[in-house]
């Protein structure tokens, strides 16, 4: 069992984690609108440019992907994150 000081600390670490990672989030988001493929792919494409514009946008979405999983694992909103820890007597 957590004491008060403990859950208070935990619910900090969790608020903090879920803050990086919207701020990750929207980072990413901007990133990939900001680079668009033929942008990493060149303006004139081999196999060897396409196969690596590929790699990147799919590493980009991948790491996107985590990160809202994560987030949505974490329990949601600030309220509902924080109803979920609660001090059992």
């Amino acid at each position: 069992m957590l004491t008060p000081e403990q859950l208070a600390r935990l619910r900090a670490m969790i608020d903090e984690r879920h803050e990086a990672l919207e701020s990750e989030i929207h980072r990413d988001a901007a990133r990939s609108r900001d680079e668009p493929y033929s942008l990493l792919a060149g303006e004139v494409t081999d196999v060897g440019d396409s196969a690596s514009a590929d790699l990147i946008a799919d590493l980009g979405n991948a790491e996107l992907s985590r990160d809202l999983e994560e987030l949505r694992a974490g329990g949601g909103t600030g309220k509902d994150r924080r109803r979920q820890l609660r001090v059992v007597p």
